[in-house]
């Protein structure tokens, strides 16, 4: 990623990797640039965490079989939290993907979905764990706490992937606690039992 400022000359082109808070950085140098010396800001911070996925099956191939075809294949059901970083964007979301693989038996050979699931006769259902989702995103002040209910999140019944974000925006996060489950619901009302919660907790107050 690369940064120009004043106008384009190679002295003030800045580059920052994905994983930098890039805001925070700009924020570092608002008071001055003197040479190659960046003047520090008076500014409070607090230390930003980096992004990750976490799944709730160790593999996709672990994944619950929601769907199994008549020539034997099956479709698994693969929920994860993830904390994506971005340099000036950052989103924690509950995702979840549709595996399939070529039998109950196989662990290789498996690929997402195909993406309509709409004629599937089935939609997935996922949930935050309680207490509720919590985050904190930098600088750190009396509004960098945000949060969001347990229980339902969202529904997706058209694709075969799904992310839905508690948290989106420029700021990256000094902590969270996100722990999301999934479930597929079919057309006659049943479901499946839930997989087990995926997530993270850190610098949470839980």
């Amino acid at each position: 990623m690369h940064l120009v400022y004043d106008n384009y000359e190679a002295a003030n082109i800045l580059v920052f990797s994905t994983g930098d808070d890039v805001l925070d950085e700009i924020e570092r140098m608002a008071v001055g640039v003197v040479g190659d010396d960046v003047l520090p800001s008076s500014s409070s911070s607090c230390g930003g965490i980096d992004g990750g996925i976490y799944p709730c099956y160790t593999y996709p191939y672990k994944g619950q079989i929601i769907k199994t075809f008549p020539d034997s294949s099956v479709w698994r059901l693969n929920p994860f939290a993830r904390f994506f970083r971005a340099g000036v964007y950052f989103k924690l979301s509950s995702q979840f993907e549709i595996w399939r693989y070529p039998s109950s038996k196989h662990n290789t050979d498996g690929q997402i979905a195909p993406s309509n699931i709409t004629q599937s006769g089935l939609s997935i259902e996922m949930f935050i764990r309680g207490p509720q989702a919590w985050w904190k995103k930098r600088p750190c002040n009396s509004s960098s706490v945000g949060t969001k209910a347990s229980g339902y999140h969202y529904t997706e019944g058209t694709y075969s992937k799904g992310n839905v974000p508690v948290y989106a925006g420029s700021r990256n996060l000094n902590g969270y606690y996100f722990f999301v489950q999934g479930r597929a619901k079919y057309t006659d009302g049943t479901v499946t039992i839930a997989s087990p919660y995926g997530g993270r907790n850190i610098n949470s107050p839980y």
